[in-house]
């Protein structure tokens, strides 16, 4: 039972994430594609990967790891409470 929740707190945090990650690089909201100036410090690797157009791979792989951290945290509190 709990693979089952950590697997689907997994792919929704990946989603998620990712769509954060690319907004937050690009400075767009990714609801409504309007622009947005206050979503957070974007780094050097960051704006070159912006200009080269590989963001959209670094969004994927930061989204993995925060996607992967979480859902590790959940699995092993998961495992605390439910045998």
């Amino acid at each position: 039972m709990r693979i089952v929740i950590t697997a689907l707190l997994f792919f929704f945090l990946l989603i998620f994430n990712y769509m954060g990650a690319v907004g937050r690089m690009t400075s767009t909201n990714q609801i409504n594609g309007m622009p947005e100036f206050n979503l957070g410090r974007i780094s050097e690797r960051e704006r070159k990967a912006v200009e080269k157009g590989t963001h959209r791979r670094l969004a994927f792989i930061q989204s993995l790891i925060a996607a992967l951290i979480y859902s590790g945290v959940l699995y092993f509190i998961l495992g605390l409470f439910i045998s």
